[in-house]
């Protein structure tokens, strides 16, 4: 990979942290989940669904983070572009797509 795609994907990996680690602190913490008075239930299981709801999406964007953080590593590395799994270079279709891509197409379909 040349030095203007390192640049490039860097640029990338670079927007797309700031624009994850924006999203991230948008979603709400857990809610209060009230007193546990009976008249109360359907509000708390309420809260609790939703709870697990921005719990869901908090892991998602928290992993989406650390794969672009291990991307810009490895552009520091000299080792960005390469399958983890293979050790063949990513295509430049999925880097494209998806700068924080750690895997091959043919690794991510196995």
């Amino acid at each position: 990979m040349n030095k203007e795609d390192l640049e490039k994907y860097e640029q990338s990996l670079l927007s797309l942290e700031k624009r994850l680690e924006t999203e991230f602190a948008e979603i709400p913490d857990v809610p209060d989940f009230g007193d546990g008075h009976s008249d109360m239930q359907g509000e708390e299981a309420d809260e609790a669904v939703a709870a697990d709801e921005s719990a869901g999406i908090k892991d998602e964007i928290r992993s989406r983070i650390e794969d672009v953080r291990s991307g810009l590593n490895k552009i520091k590395e000299g080792t960005y572009g390469i399958c983890e799994a293979c050790g063949k270079p990513i295509e430049k279709e999925i880097l494209n797509i998806v700068p924080e891509s750690r895997l091959c197409k043919e690794d991510k379909l196995q």
